[in-house]
C-alpha cells in the first residue's frame, strides 16, 4: 500500500470517528422522546411482516414530534409564552404530536384511560349538534349531514353514552342569532342538568368522561369584528372551560376551527360579502390560522395551571386539507361542491353535504379522533 492511500484511509477514519463522536454528542442533547422517535423510526424503516414488530411500530406513531408539522408556523403560539422557558415546547407536557397536528397534554396524576371512557360530552355548533332535548337530554340525531355526524359516530365506536349540548349557530359567548345558544348557556345547562346534586350528576365522574369543544365557525364568520378579538374570544373560552373544570372536567377534547375558506358558501360570511373570493379566502385563512394558535396557545397555559388534567387538541384543518388532497382515496367522487345542489346523487359521494360535512366525512373525522384517542393507551402503557 503506499503513501497516499495510508494517508486517505488515516483521514477517513479520523472522520469517521470525529462524525460518531458529533452523533453521539448530538443525540444526548435531543429530548428522550425524540431519542425513541429516532429509535421506533431505525427499527420500523424497513419493511417487515413480523406481527410484534408491526405492533410495536404502531405504538411508535403518537410520538411522530419531529417533522411535518414541526414549522415555524406551529411555533409561533409559543412565543412570548412565559410558561415555557426559553419558548420552547416542554415534552414532558406535550407528549406526543401527531400527523394531523395534534397536541396532547397528559396529566401525571389523572391517568388518561380511552377505553374507560364512558361518557362522551360535547360542546358546540351545528357541526356537532344532534337535536337534544335539554330537559331530559334526550335526541333525535336530527344534524346537517345526511345521515350521522361525527359525535354520534364517536360514541359507537368507543361505545359511550351522549351528552350533547351543541346548538346550531352557537358561538362561544356572545348571541349572534336569537336562536343561538352559546357557550356559556351550554354550560349553564350543564350545570342545571349534571353538576353536583343535580339528577344527572351520578352517571358521570372526573375519571369515566371526556369533554369534547367544537367551535369557531360562527365566531370567525359571522362576528362583528369591531366587537370582539380572537384574542378575547378564546379568553371567554378558557373561562368557560374554567368554570367546566370546577364542575369536575378533567379529560378535554377540542377541536380546531374548521378550514372555513374551504367551505363552499364561504362568500356568505359576514366579512366575505362585499370583497373579492380572493380576500375573502385570503381574510379566512388568516382569521382561522389566528384562532387556532390563540386556542392552543392558551391550551398550554391552562394545562400548566391545572397539572390534574388531560387536554388533546385536535387540528380539523389538516384533517380536512388531508381529506380534500386525497378526495378519491377517501372514496368521495367530489370534495369541491355540496350533495344539496345534486341531490340526485349520493350524499356520500360528496365531502359536503351542505355548508357541513357528509355522512362519510363525519365518519372519517370520528374514526381520526377514535384512533387518536386510542393510541395514548398504547403510547402510554
Amino acid at each position: 500500500m503506499n503513501i497516499n492511500n495510508k494517508y486517505s484511509l488515516f483521514t477517513i477514519l479520523v472522520f469517521t470517528i470525529l462524525f460518531l463522536k458529533l452523533n453521539y454528542a448530538s443525540t444526548r442533547n435531543i429530548s428522550k422522546n425524540k431519542r425513541l422517535l429516532l429509535h421506533c423510526k431505525k427499527i420500523c424503516s424497513n419493511k417487515n411482516n413480523n406481527r410484534k414488530l408491526k405492533k410495536f411500530c404502531k405504538k411508535c406513531l403518537p410520538l411522530d414530534i419531529l417533522h411535518k408539522n414541526k414549522s415555524p408556523e406551529n411555533n409561533k403560539i409559543f412565543e412570548n409564552n412565559e410558561n415555557f422557558e426559553n419558548n420552547k415546547i416542554s415534552y414532558y407536557n406535550i407528549l406526543f404530536e401527531n400527523k394531523n397536528s395534534s397536541i396532547i397534554h397528559l396529566s401525571n396524576s389523572t391517568k388518561f384511560d380511552y377505553h374507560k371512557i364512558e361518557n362522551l360530552i360535547v360542546f358546540g355548533d351545528s357541526n356537532s349538534s344532534v337535536g337534544t332535548n335539554y330537559t331530559d337530554m334526550t335526541y333525535t340525531g336530527m344534524n346537517h349531514s345526511g345521515g350521522k355526524n361525527w359525535p354520534l359516530y364517536l360514541k359507537d365506536f368507543n361505545k359511550m353514552k351522549l351528552w350533547n349540548y351543541a346548538t346550531p349557530r352557537a358561538p362561544i359567548y356572545e348571541k349572534l342569532f336569537n336562536d343561538s345558544r352559546d357557550l356559556k348557556t351550554q354550560c349553564d345547562y350543564f350545570y342545571e342538568n349534571m353538576s353536583k346534586g343535580k339528577k344527572f350528576y351520578n352517571t358521570w365522574n372526573e375519571n369515566n368522561s371526556i369533554f369534547a369543544f367544537w367551535f369557531g365557525t360562527i365566531d370567525i364568520g359571522f362576528r362583528n369584528h369591531n366587537y370582539k378579538t380572537v384574542e378575547e374570544l378564546a379568553k371567554n373560552f378558557f373561562n368557560l372551560i374554567e368554570r367546566m373544570y370546577d364542575y369536575g372536567l378533567r379529560n378535554i377534547l377540542i377541536l380546531g376551527a374548521p378550514p372555513l375558506y374551504r367551505i363552499p358558501s364561504h362568500r356568505s360570511f359576514t366579512k366575505c360579502r362585499d370583497i373579492s373570493d380572493e380576500n375573502c379566502i385570503k381574510f379566512l385563512k388568516n382569521e382561522v390560522l389566528t384562532f387556532n394558535n390563540e386556542i392552543m396557545a392558551k391550551s398550554n397555559i391552562f394545562f400548566n395551571k391545572h397539572k390534574d388534567i388531560n387536554l388533546i387538541y385536535c387540528s380539523t384543518v389538516d384533517i380536512f386539507e388531508n381529506i380534500i388532497s386525497n378526495c378519491n382515496k377517501y372514496k368521495f367522487k367530489d370534495c369541491i361542491n355540496t350533495w344539496r345542489s345534486n341531490k340526485k346523487n349520493n350524499v356520500n359521494d360528496y365531502f359536503w353535504a351542505n355548508s357541513h360535512l357528509s355522512d362519510l366525512a363525519n365518519k372519517i373525522l370520528a374514526r381520526d379522533i377514535n384512533e387518536l384517542l386510542s393510541s395514548l393507551n398504547k403510547s402510554t402503557s
